[in-house]
């Protein structure tokens, strides 16, 4: 993992992938993570980083719970059925993490 394009954040037991909407990303790499979170700068490269996971051939990859980082934008996005949720602020993760855990144990039962 290139340490300038992606950052590592553990929560908990969690451990999450940060990266930039128009930062490179070898997608295999999502295989080790619980969740990727995407700062949002760009509508068009959100979404096309999202279908690039989502469209990956490998199952660890694209069923990994997605969330859109935004720091100044309003919610326009939210009705996205491709992320798993919007964020506001990276200070309190609980529910970024709660998400995840279920649906991570809906995948693994």
């Amino acid at each position: 993992m290139k340490e300038n394009f992606a950052q590592k954040i553990s929560h908990e037991d969690l451990v999450f992938m940060k990266i930039q909407d128009r930062s490179p990303l070898y997608l295999p790499q999502l295989k080790s993570f619980d969740a990727v979170i995407i700062e949002y700068s760009d509508q068009l490269a959100t979404e096309e980083i999202v279908n690039k996971i989502r469209c990956y051939n490998m199952e660890s990859v694209y069923l990994i719970p997605i969330f859109v980082y935004k720091i100044y934008e309003e919610e326009s996005g939210a009705g996205n059925p491709l992320i798993d949720g919007t964020i506001h602020s990276l200070n309190n993760l609980a529910k970024v993490a709660e998400v995840t855990r279920k649906i991570n144990n809906k995948l693994t039962t």
